[in-house]
């Protein structure tokens, strides 16, 4: 559960234990979706991508697909001793570029 869905509307509401219920309703799900159930790909625009970068300071170009200039990336993963930095091509609204201070692969969260 990730979205917030409401089943009527407050023009439907008519007493005070119709407005009592739809209330009670609302914080039930609201609980359910702060308490775990909020996901990434749910909440924001992102695109998840594994990375291979198979020489130190080498350049990567990561396409992701979300049709924005991207605002940043999280890294999720990695499977050495590396540090992800920004490569030197500009970011667009279809790829970003990246180097790691040394080989091995990075699972890589780009964000709009």
């Amino acid at each position: 559960m990730s979205k917030f869905k409401s089943f009527t509307t407050l023009s439907n509401l008519r007493t005070v234990e119709d407005i009592s219920r739809y209330y009670s309703i609302i914080v039930d799900q609201l609980e359910s979706i702060l308490n775990g159930g909020i996901g990434f790909s749910d909440n924001l625009q992102s695109s998840i991508s594994s990375v291979v970068f198979s020489t130190a300071n080498s350049e990567v170009i990561v396409p992701h697909g979300l049709k924005v200039a991207p605002l940043g990336y999280v890294i999720l993963t990695r499977s050495a001793a590396l540090v992800v930095y920004d490569g030197s091509t500009e970011w667009t609204t279809e790829f970003i570029s990246l180097k790691a201070s040394a080989s091995g692969t990075a699972k890589v969260m780009v964000i709009a």
